[in-house]
């Protein structure tokens, strides 16, 4: 995955760089990271399970996914459908 790349080159953890793009995001300095994204179709089971709780909390969106999903990825997909 390519957050391990980053974390591991910048010595961080890899949420820590989620907080990092989080960030930059809000600030509009970038916009496209989607390599960073997982494949589409788990992009879509996640954004789907989302919508169906209708927050964006993590916990209950992992809960209705079966843990299926590491809260890394969640949190990830999770910066695109804000």
């Amino acid at each position: 995955m390519v957050l391990s790349d980053i974390a591991l080159t910048r010595g961080y953890t890899i949420e820590t760089i989620i907080t990092h793009i989080e960030k930059l995001l809000k600030q509009g300095l970038i916009t496209d990271i989607d390599y960073l994204l997982p494949k589409k179709k788990i992009c879509e089971e996640i954004r789907s399970a989302f919508k169906k709780e209708d927050s964006y909390a993590l916990t209950p969106v992992f809960k209705i996914l079966n843990e299926k999903y590491d809260y890394t990825t969640l949190r990830l997909v999770r910066l695109f459908i804000k």
